[in-house]
């Protein structure tokens, strides 16, 4: 009469390629999240160490736009930007600015108060690009400090910095 639970080669053969298939894809899946992850830290860690070089003082200042840049960073003491630091920092290369960062990242440096973007001699951005909306990533870290700016008319103001 009726036959009872009775399976062909080729039902068992499609079942294991989908077996295959599904587990290929978990694997996939799971390796590319990790990968992504391990991106986002490397990003979270550059964007911490390029925060903290920036809000110190730094060193070796008159060295920064030597062939082999040498020194440190920084433009702030005590919260507050030092002028002269901060004009030599703006015109510094960026790929000497990266070597003296100690980063691989690529990074964008502003300046925000009430939401809108503070520009100091005509000058909005410090970083890779000149505009925020060149920034083609799929990972951003944004990294927002508050510092005393004396560049902006004295007040306080959002140090943001995107790591990308």
């Amino acid at each position: 009469m009726f036959k009872k639970s009775q399976a062909s080669y080729t039902d068992f053969l499609i079942g294991f390629f989908v077996l295959i298939l599904i587990t290929f894809i978990f694997i996939r899946v799971n390796i590319d999240l990790n990968s992504k992850n391990n991106n986002f830290q490397e990003l979270i860690i550059d964007g911490t160490e390029i925060s903290n070089s920036l809000m110190n003082n730094g060193y070796k200042i008159l060295n920064w736009n030597d062939a082999q840049p040498q020194g440190r960073l920084g433009f702030l003491n005590d919260g507050k930007i030092i002028k002269e630091n901060f004009d030599q920092f703006a015109q510094t290369t960026y790929d000497k600015t990266k070597i003296l960062l100690g980063t691989k990242k690529d990074y964008l440096v502003y300046f925000e108060h009430d939401n809108k973007i503070l520009s100091y001699n005509e000058r909005q951005f410090y970083g890779k690009y000149d505009n925020i909306n060149k920034i083609k990533s799929s990972n951003i870290v944004k990294i927002t400090r508050l510092v005393y700016s004396s560049l902006h008319d004295k007040k306080v103001v959002k140090m943001i910095i995107l790591v990308f």
